[in-house]
């Protein structure tokens, strides 16, 4: 009885937990894009006008979007860059944010699919994310067709190593790359074949 009604604990936990943690990231954000831009708002309107701030904020990040699209945009975001990496501890979290927000919104481009390979050696496979085809810097000095791929680590996938590996020494899986990015976060807690039929044989070699 008493492990029936742990169970029931459990189960409860972890339904409402990321619920709750998902709604309060949700209504933190709200508040604080809110505060940040309602005074601006009460300057034009002498009142606060709900949800304006949202759709300001969209705006502003349609515009600097279509800006940083530009040649002069693109030339002004590498000089940001290129300060900003010369400032220790500033680089290193501007680095990651700009790594995890990549692998998050644009990770279809960034990212082509999810694979298996033998790291960091030998009996020890992990998973890698197919960032390009053929580095032909890369391809000239070696006799193998070789592709770059991206090993994240867990919990922070970041933090991982970009790797040339020979095609036959990976293994296409039937995998999304979103689906591999919650495994490696939750360090293996979460399956991404849970609702999922698996499929008989669908690991195959990229041969």
């Amino acid at each position: 009885m008493l492990k029936k009604l742990r169970d029931y604990l459990v189960a409860g936990i972890v339904v409402v937990v990321p619920l709750f943690f998902t709604f309060f990231v949700l209504w933190w954000s709200f508040r604080a894009i809110h505060n940040l831009i309602d005074p601006v708002i009460k300057l034009f309107f002498d009142k606060s006008i709900p949800g304006l701030s949202l759709l300001i904020l969209f705006g502003v990040l349609l515009a600097i979007g279509g800006f940083t699209r530009a040649t002069i945009g693109k030339k002004l975001v590498s000089i940001v860059d290129t300060y900003i990496d010369k400032i220790p501890i500033l680089r290193e979290l501007y680095g990651a944010a700009k790594q995890l927000t990549s692998a998050i919104f644009v990770r279809d481009e960034e990212f082509k699919n999810v694979v298996l390979l033998e790291y960091p050696r030998q009996g020890v496979h992990s998973l890698g994310l197919i960032t390009g085809a053929e580095i032909e810097e890369v391809q000239e000095k070696t006799d193998k067709d070789v592709i770059s791929v991206y090993v994240p680590t867990s919990p922070n996938p970041t933090s991982g190593m970009m790797v040339f590996v020979s095609r036959d020494q990976i293994t296409s899986i039937d995998m999304e790359v979103d689906e591999a990015l919650r495994l490696i976060i939750s360090g293996g807690f979460t399956s991404p074949l849970e609702g999922k039929q698996k499929k008989p044989n669908s690991i195959k070699n990229d041969k």
